[in-house]
């Protein structure tokens, strides 16, 4: 009986997982398509990305070890 349970809450993880990554994946593919026939919008997203990567970097740079 437990296992039955465990199986199908198991099968419904599993599905629910699946169909949300595909959603993600479906929704990148789209955006990726708009942001190709828009190159001002490239341009913001590589100055965004590395602004991001950037401060990351200084973060990590004066970060104290503990």
């Amino acid at each position: 009986m437990l296992f039955v349970k465990t199986a199908k809450l198991g099968a419904v993880q599993i599905f629910v997982s699946f169909a949300v990554n595909l959603l993600i994946v479906l929704f990148a593919g789209q955006v990726a398509v708009g942001l190709r026939s828009r190159s001002f919008l490239i341009k913001i997203q590589r100055w965004f990305m590395a602004s991001v990567f950037g401060a990351l970097a200084v973060n990590l740079a004066f970060h104290e070890i503990k």
